[in-house]
């Protein structure tokens, strides 16, 4: 839980200081825009493998709990497609690089 509590204030934090660099046209938005989505793919797969380790009370418990882990290896899917599709693009395009860039 508190592993969990400080992940989320971290992405909140970060989400609100990316928001300033993108305002400002910062040259670290990029970069920094990039880590943000590795931070929520290795938060994903550190909450996967936790939940994966647990101890359970009863087998109908486990069950809930490790399909709630396919819903998350799922959001972590879809994290990597967005990094490999807006990385990508804020990083190589040049319409990007003058949007967000100065």
């Amino acid at each position: 839980v508190i592993f969990e509590t400080l992940a989320y204030i971290f992405i909140t934090v970060w989400s609100l200081y990316l928001l300033v660099l993108m305002r400002n046209e910062d040259k670290r938005f990029p970069n920094y825009y990039i880590f943000f989505f590795l931070f929520i793919i290795a938060y994903d797969i550190i909450d996967l493998i936790a939940l994966r380790m647990l101890a359970y009370p009863s087998e109908e418990m486990r069950a809930l709990f490790l399909s709630e882990g396919d819903k998350m290896l799922f959001q972590a899917g879809r994290t990597v497609l967005a990094l490999i599709i807006w990385g990508t693009y804020i990083k190589v395009s040049r319409r990007a690089k003058h949007t967000f860039v100065k």
